[in-house]
């Protein structure tokens, strides 16, 4: 697995809650899909777990746990971000509540990819303060 300082990224313009993951295989050099976006952003997360300590992924778990309804927990995976199939599973399937951030974060996602791009030096300012705790305060 790629190092998110190894990766590459793209970012609509004014839109930092939409920093995303760019596959190698991109033509475009950003997101061809919200498909495809959702995708990249559940390696996104799932890498920057890969790279947190254990400490780090407590707290991050403790936000999603206090960050979601009561019974919100209930629809992600055992272990939270323990579990591989969380980040996916966060991203795109669960089901949040209109008017939740993650909601809100979901239906702006076209939008956002019909954006104009971030100016290399937004995009590299964002990317600098890329973190587990930074990328889920943009969905909780």
């Amino acid at each position: 697995m790629k190092s998110v300082a190894q990766a590459k990224f793209w970012m609509p313009e004014d839109k930092p809650e939409y920093l995303s993951l760019v596959r190698s295989n991109s033509k475009t050099g950003r997101p061809d899909t919200k498909d495809q976006f959702l995708l990249d952003q559940a390696e996104l997360l799932r890498m920057l777990v890969a790279e947190a300590n254990e400490e780090e992924i407590e707290d991050a778990n403790r936000r999603i746990q206090y960050g979601l309804p009561e019974y919100g927990a209930d629809y992600l995976p055992n272990g939270l971000l323990n579990n591989p199939q969380t980040p996916l599973a966060l991203i795109w399937t669960y089901p949040a509540e209109p008017g939740a951030t993650l909601a809100d974060w979901r239906d702006g996602i076209m939008d956002a990819l019909e954006a104009p791009d971030a100016s290399p030096e937004e995009l590299k300012e964002e990317v600098s303060g890329l973190s587990l705790e930074s990328y889920l305060s943009r969905l909780l």
